[in-house]
């Protein structure tokens, strides 16, 4: 029932936001988009993944190892490393800047995630010049719980959530920061 909950509210939160209405007015007044043209036979020559081995449509794997060999390269300093950084670990300062003066305006956000947050040293993460604390992903990470605070009511460093899941990939650093703050 909870789970329940939670999904209607963030379903709400979501149609709240002005660009959801603009994408649902447009499908309403336009129609959802055809996917017969991914059905037809223009696809039929894209293979799929098969049995562990890369084909076209899966560009993660070249990715990921390139990942694996710059953490093995650099494993004291691999968040500073090329493909690390475009893609787990980015130095986005301009965000992070904006994240930061929204959450600074907020009292919960001043009172229990800015004095608490702060990067480790593994890996070498970039520290922000503003906020010489965190890095521009920790920032960001930090936006992440304050937006769920803002909009779910849910703050997880005071919440008894047992799972978690969360898509993409990374370093396990929002998971740290869940654990820190």
């Amino acid at each position: 029932m909870v789970a329940k909950q939670m999904i209607s509210k963030l379903m709400k939160n979501i149609f709240d936001l002005k660009v959801g209405k603009l994408l649902i007015e447009k499908l309403l007044k336009e129609g959802f988009p055809s996917v017969a043209h991914y059905l037809s036979d223009e696809v039929s020559s894209l293979t799929i993944r098969q049995s562990g081995h890369l084909t076209a449509g899966n560009e993660w794997d070249p990715i990921l190892a390139r990942i694996v060999k710059e953490i093995q390269r650099e494993p004291e300093g691999f968040l500073r490393q090329p493909e690390i950084c475009r893609t787990i670990h980015p130095n986005q300062v301009g965000l992070a800047r904006l994240y930061l003066e929204e959450m600074t305006k907020d009292e919960f956000s001043r009172t229990k995630i800015l004095p608490r947050l702060h990067d480790i040293p593994f890996g070498d993460p970039f520290l922000c010049s503003f906020f010489p604390f965190a890095s521009p992903i920790t920032l960001q990470h930090a936006y992440y719980m304050y937006m769920m605070k803002e909009h779910l009511e849910l703050f997880l460093p005071e919440n008894r959530v047992q799972h978690v899941l969360e898509i993409g990939g990374g370093y396990g650093n929002f998971c740290r920061l869940t654990h820190a703050i």
